[in-house]
């Protein structure tokens, strides 16, 4: 057997195009201890997370693409249906709080370059380096089956990749945690700092949460980059 070895992947922030200098992250974190502006913040999310509004989102992004204007150095993904993972995250800032939920649908397009590995010897094993490509959609908020909202993201790779986490729970991990890492630094980025479980649960016989896929405006042309820490899973290697 020959173990998984995460060394590179797409940035999190080439995704969802967010950055905040260190001041910005902190005047975030300030508002957000202040009662009112969190009250906003709550109506703000209730209003994008209606129906309608996606509507008038997936409209706005049709008429883009019919006149040919969508912006320059952008283009738009339409993924497909993949699976969705349900975990706990923590927001450090709010303590002792129990751990809540977050989906994760993973998606898939062609658009999005596929996975690829080098061997590497470690010790007296064999192991796989992957660079496996992604981009990450906006934070929004979904219907759990009470009806509670839980934050969401949609986390889109290519086909393969897809295809060798169905095939390989190694792999299948590898992507959860890449999908995880890159949520967590999207929550970083804006001055708020969480926790996501390791544990992570598929929900069975669900596709993606909620509808068809949200198509995603992301920057072109973007490939790999280099992930400071490396992450190894032991499994099976993909031939």
């Amino acid at each position: 057997t020959k173990p998984f070895k995460r060394h590179m992947t797409m940035s999190p922030r080439e995704g969802n195009d967010v950055e905040i200098t260190a001041q910005e992250a902190k005047q975030i974190k300030k508002a957000l201890e202040d009662d009112s502006f969190r009250k906003l913040m709550t109506e703000y999310v209730n209003e994008i997370s209606d129906p309608k509004f996606r509507e008038e989102q997936e409209a706005y992004i049709r008429q883009l693409e019919a006149n040919e204007e969508v912006p320059d150095g952008k283009s738009i993904i339409r993924p497909c249906k993949g699976f969705v993972i349900k975990c706990g995250h923590i927001k450090k800032r709010d303590g002792e709080n129990p751990t809540t939920k977050l989906f994760i649908n993973i998606v898939y397009s062609e658009k999005v370059s596929e996975p690829e590995s080098v061997p590497e010897t470690t010790g007296m094993r064999e192991i796989r380096q992957w660079s496996v490509p992604f981009f990450l959609g906006p934070l929004r908020m979904e219907h759990d089956k009470v009806q509670y909202l839980v934050p969401t993201f949609d986390c889109c790779f290519n086909p393969k990749s897809l295809q060798y986490a169905h095939k390989m729970k190694g792999f299948c991990d590898l992507i959860v945690d890449i999908a995880k890492d890159a949520v967590i630094e999207v929550f970083r980025n804006t001055g708020d700092e969480i926790t996501i479980d390791k544990k992570y649960k598929i929900l069975k016989g669900v596709q993606y949460k909620s509808g068809m896929p949200k198509a995603m405006l992301i920057k072109s042309g973007i490939q790999k980059s280099e992930v400071p820490k490396s992450h190894v899973t032991p499994s099976l290697t993909v031939d």
